[in-house]
Parts: structure tokens; C-alpha cells; sequence
């Protein structure tokens, strides 16, 4: 009677292990209701950048703070002198000071990269993020591309096939982009789901057709699609769709609609 009731208190001290262990896994990553699970890291991302957007802006870059990125590389439009350069970089500007060693590599390879520290220090689509990656990522080394809405789609695939292939692996890749521009809300919200569609289906024929009734710089767009299927990081995430009128609580008004997503 003693063994059966030894082999009794075994076998249920056994399934108490199991149940444990099923329960653990089962729960794992969940903590007062909030998913803490672990994802695949966020590689790229695309983001607005006006002002107005920064109460979607602020929460996203929060969300990203658990990330660790070695370089951060941002595209963005030029929008203030389009025909000067396809692209255009820099290696410091007066309150900021850009990574320069891989740059350096790829401007020897691609001379014709215009570098002005001028062009970019008044290119708001770069000069908006600096504070939020100076705070939530400072040590990270930024690479700025200024991109023309007249450059070659081609040219920029070059550019941006040899930059991905140069860069660390634990890189992160912002296209600054804001989405349909001087539209009623109704139309704002139904162009971003569009462009949400083309973006996470990787439909660069659709992308590069759009022009500001969708975004500003289909060409962003692109290198950042183009960057992360280099990386096989192609599942995409909808963080906001949003436009002006909602934020600033006025929906008679025209304005820009605004999309951040990110690529996993």
C-alpha cells in the first residue's frame, strides 16, 4: 500500500510539473494583460514628418525604444531644391554630427551623391527625427538621404542595394513620407489604405505611380521596400492611419493624412 501510494504522489507531482510548464508557455510574454512576447526585431519603419503628427509620431518611436540599433539610415524628399541632386547627404550639420566611415565608403563607389550639410540641416522630412533618434537612440549612427522626386528609380535601387550591403544587420531603415496632401479626411483615410495595400504587397508599379493625392515620396518608399526585402524583413505592421483633421479634432478641414508601419 506504501509503494502504491508513492507512485501515486510521484505521478502527480509529475503532472503538476507538466501543467506548470503548460501554463508557463501558454502565458508567456503576458503580463497584466499586455503582450510582452518576443517579436522579430523592427527593421524599418515610415513615419510623418510634420509636427502636427507628433502625437503618433512620440508613441511610435516608445515603441521602438526596446530596439538596439548599431546605425539608423533615414530617407526623406527634398523638398526645398528637388534639381540640384538625386540624392544628397551630409556628414554633420550644426546640431548634429552623421556617420561618416560608411559613407565615406559609399561616396567613393557613388561620387555623384551630392554632400551638403546645408541642404540637410533645412530638410524637415531629416531635421524633425534628429531629437527623437538623439533621445531614444543615442548612440545609434545616423546616415541621412535626401531624395529627389526627379531621380532615376533605378539609380537609387544602385544606391541602395550597395548601402544595405555594407550596413550592420541590426540597422534600422525610416522612410520619412507623409501620405495625401490638401484632402478631406473620408478622402485621406481611404488613399492610406491604399498605399497600406501596394506597400505591404510590395507593389512598387503602384507605389511609384502615386503622387501627392497618396504620398510625397513614392521614391522613399521604394528604397525602404527595396532595403528590407534585401533583408527578407517583408511582414508589415500598421501602427496609425491618420489625418490632420483628426488630429487637430476639426474634420471640416482639408489637410495631410499620415501612415507609420513598420517592416519585421
Amino acid at each position: 500500500m506504501k509503494k502504491i501510494y508513492i507512485a501515486l504522489s510521484v505521478f502527480i507531482f509529475v503532472i503538476g510539473l507538466l501543467l506548470t510548464a503548460i501554463y508557463a508557455k501558454y502565458h508567456q510574454g503576458q503580463v497584466a494583460g499586455i503582450e510582452t512576447s518576443s517579436q522579430p526585431v523592427v527593421r524599418g519603419i515610415i513615419l510623418p514628418h510634420h509636427n502636427l503628427a507628433e502625437s503618433i509620431i512620440s508613441p511610435s518611436f516608445e515603441s521602438l525604444k526596446g530596439n538596439s540599433y548599431s546605425h539608423i539610415v533615414i530617407f526623406g524628399p527634398n523638398h526645398f531644391e528637388p534639381n540640384i541632386n538625386s540624392v544628397v547627404t551630409a556628414t554633420n550639420i550644426s546640431s548634429f554630427s552623421f556617420e561618416s566611415n560608411l559613407m565615406h565608403i559609399m561616396l567613393n563607389i557613388f561620387p555623384d551623391i551630392l554632400t551638403s550639410s546645408e541642404i540637410v540641416s533645412k530638410e524637415h522630412s531629416i531635421t524633425l527625427h534628429l531629437p527623437y533618434l538623439n533621445n531614444y537612440f543615442p548612440k545609434s549612427s545616423v546616415i541621412p538621404l535626401v531624395i529627389s522626386p526627379f531621380a532615376s528609380k533605378n539609380d537609387l535601387y544602385e544606391r541602395i542595394d550597395y548601402l544595405t550591403s555594407i550596413m550592420p544587420e541590426d540597422t534600422l531603415y525610416i522612410a520619412s513620407v507623409d501620405f495625401a496632401h490638401d484632402v478631406m479626411q473620408d478622402t485621406g483615410l481611404k488613399n492610406n489604405e491604399e498605399s497600406i495595400n501596394v506597400i505591404s504587397n510590395f507593389d512598387y508599379q503602384s507605389i511609384l505611380s502615386y503622387k501627392d493625392d497618396h504620398m510625397d515620396s513614392s521614391l522613399s518608399i521604394a528604397m525602404l521596400l527595396r532595403a528590407m526585402q534585401s533583408q527578407g524583413t517583408t511582414k508589415w505592421e500598421t501602427w496609425h492611419s491618420s489625418h490632420a483633421s483628426l488630429l487637430k479634432d476639426d474634420p471640416s478641414s482639408k489637410g495631410t493624412s499620415y501612415v507609420i508601419g513598420v517592416f519585421r
